[in-house]
């Protein structure tokens, strides 16, 4: 929205969080932490690791994390680059030209062109969004898979404990009473905490790494299957 006249402009993006924002939910820190490990000194994503054990968890928060981090010290009145990572010298626009002009299919490919090293937590799936978006091709193909971050990559979402939960597709809520049955009877079994989340789904608690692959295969038997973000639906 435009501001008012006389009016300071409104900030955007993780300008706009307050200090207790959560950006790392695997270890519980708020932005106002992160801005305090920059206050001190902390000026690169490791030292930020090492600070606040931020995106040293599942990782789905390390461009978050960035962002917050690039933030600070462009308040600090520091120059703040806008390379993606150490890895690629390049603005997240700029691979994406990259990647589109050059016809690269391949994180492998993007790298060994225009960057260095073997990639990280924030080039990959970002380089995997990209690549996704300009080619559409299967996320999980044995090319791709590595660039997704803990969650995408084992369909289920990593807890503080080290624990993952689990969420099966329920399409604006509905789901039969086979399906509920079959919830039941797998919470039941591997001993998983059950909860209605805010998008109308079923989320399972407490399963391991390793039981991951048996529940979803009982799940899919069941007529459940895994693979989307939350979508709220229009009920009319």
């Amino acid at each position: 929205m435009p501001a008012f006249s006389g009016s300071a402009p409104k900030a955007l993006g993780v300008a706009a969080l307050p200090e207790s924002a959560q950006i790392c939910s695997c270890h519980n820190v708020s932005k106002g932490d992160i801005c305090q490990a920059v206050s001190a000194g902390a000026t690169d994503i490791g030292a930020i690791k090492q600070c606040t054990k931020a995106a040293t968890g599942c990782g789905g928060c390390s461009a978050l994390v960035k962002q917050v981090m690039e933030f600070q010290l462009a308040e600090q009145g520091v120059e703040v680059k806008k390379d993606i990572c150490e890895h690629f010298p390049y603005s997240r626009q700029e691979i994406y030209h990259l990647v589109r002009v050059n016809h690269i299919r391949t994180f492998d490919q993007l790298i060994s062109r225009y960057g260095q090293g073997h990639g990280c937590e924030i080039c990959k799936p970002l380089v995997g969004s990209v690549l996704a978006s300009c080619w559409n091709e299967y996320l999980l193909k044995p090319a791709h898979l590595p660039l997704q971050d803990t969650n995408d990559r084992y369909f289920a979402n990593i807890q503080k404990d080290g624990t993952y939960s689990i969420v099966p597709r329920m399409p604006a809520g509905e789901v039969t009473a086979d399906g509920l049955i079959a919830i039941g009877q797998i919470a039941k079994r591997y001993g998983l905490y059950s909860k209605i989340t805010g998008g109308q789904r079923i989320d399972l608690f407490g399963a391991t790494l390793e039981q991951l692959p048996e529940i979803w295969q009982a799940l899919v038997e069941a007529g459940l299957k895994p693979g989307m973000r939350t979508v709220n639906p229009c009920v009319p």
